[in-house]
């Protein structure tokens, strides 16, 4: 059974559709954003035998919107002659650092357990939409080879550790230096939070869990050009 996919045209790449990319090509996946648009140079770089796919922000079809995420990116490299594939999900985050250095400001840690938790969710929907598709080449003994990651203006994962650290010590009550009072009161807002603990510590390690199997995490950094900011990723070669 054949995946059907659409005629590529790097210049009018829509949303929730499976592109074929016969040779090698280049994509752009842009976010408006009022201070600079984040943007990725995704390019293909094919051997003989090999074809691309790209989508952007893709749904399988028969998935309701409601309740459902996707990637801003998702991209693979099929080999029909090895038989293997080589598979991408990205997202552009550029507000997944926006919490204030002083996570026991406000809801700070909340803010930050909040960007990570849907960011992975968006990952794993992502991974299940994808996963729709390639069993088919899966069912042709197809072996894929998985990678995640992010693309984002900056990363500072000793953030996301002093997160973990602050809400552990609220919930277990080893925070000596917040008043009884006020850890009462954090510990009851961060209750709701706790079980999405692990998912930021894997996080300030560049690690991410679905599906019962942990992934490094790609991290790939936009930098400032032209008012905008730019990053360039060429699969297969850049992934590790």
């Amino acid at each position: 059974m054949k995946i059907k996919f659409k005629e590529f045209d790097p210049h009018n790449v829509q949303k929730n559709t499976l592109y074929k990319i016969a040779e090698n090509n280049s994509v752009v996946v842009r976010e408006h954003h009022e201070v600079g648009d984040d943007i990725l140079h995704l390019s293909y770089h094919l051997e003989n035998n090999q074809y691309g796919i790209f989508a952007y922000e893709y749904r399988r079809p028969e998935v309701e919107k409601e309740g459902c995420k996707a990637a801003d990116v998702l991209a693979c490299v099929v080999d029909e002659g090895d038989k293997k594939i080589c598979s991408l999900i990205m997202d552009l985050k550029s507000n997944i650092m926006c919490f204030d250095d002083d996570v026991t400001k406000g809801n700070m840690a909340i803010v930050a357990i909040t960007n990570v938790s849907n960011f992975i969710q968006q990952l794993h929907d992502e991974k299940l939409h994808k996963d729709s598709f390639l069993l088919y080449l899966k069912d042709e003994e197809y072996e894929e080879t998985e990678y995640f990651g992010i693309v984002t203006r900056k990363f500072e994962p000793e953030k996301f550790s002093k997160v973990s650290e602050y809400v552990e010590n609220i919930m277990q009550d080893d925070s000596k230096n917040v008043p009884d009072l006020i850890k009462y009161k954090t510990k009851n807002s961060l209750a709701p939070y706790y079980s999405e603990l692990p998912k930021i510590r894997d996080f300030s390690n560049k690690k991410v869990y679905m599906c019962g199997k942990y992934y490094d995490l790609h991290i790939v950094l936009l930098k400032e050009k032209a008012e905008n900011y730019s990053a360039m990723l060429t699969i297969p070669d850049d992934l590790p």
